[in-house]
């Protein structure tokens, strides 16, 4: 054993035991998230669902899914994009361009906002009608470029 060891002591088992993410000091930089995992987070503490598809067809079985588990075969869909339509024809989706007659609402939107979870959208998805003009039940594909 070394003489400092004799007079100072060693180190001993628990003081080299790493310090939970809790105790972090106020001064340690915060642990950043990368950012579409960040509005993953924040969109469904907002009450949205999130699904990640990393294919085209992972998107057609997600929408299968979200039509059958909400019941909407049949049902009229508000779909003003017409790409969306031909996207998805392969779905016999009854679209319509009357918010009146139709049973949830199909779009894409402009961004995904990481900060709070908010999508943006604009007149471009919307045609210029209010939000409380639209079905309540909305499926948005983030629109690719």
């Amino acid at each position: 054993m070394s003489l400092f060891r004799k007079i100072f002591g060693g180190k001993s088992r628990s003081s080299e035991e790493k310090v939970p993410n809790e105790e972090r000091s106020k001064y340690m930089p915060d642990i950043k998230l990368p950012v579409d995992e960040r509005f993953t987070i924040n969109f469904k503490a907002n009450g949205g669902k999130f699904l990640y598809c990393e294919n085209i067809e992972d998107v057609y079985n997600s929408l299968e899914n979200i039509i059958s588990e909400n019941n909407w075969d049949g049902k009229n869909v508000f779909l003003l994009d017409d790409r969306l339509g031909k996207l998805f024809e392969g779905f016999d989706l009854k679209a319509t361009k009357k918010t009146s007659e139709s049973t949830y609402f199909f779009t894409t939107c402009e961004y995904l906002i990481s900060d709070d979870g908010s999508l943006l959208i604009s007149s471009n998805q919307i045609a210029e009608k209010k939000l409380k003009e639209l079905p309540d039940k909305l499926i948005f594909e983030p629109k690719s470029t």
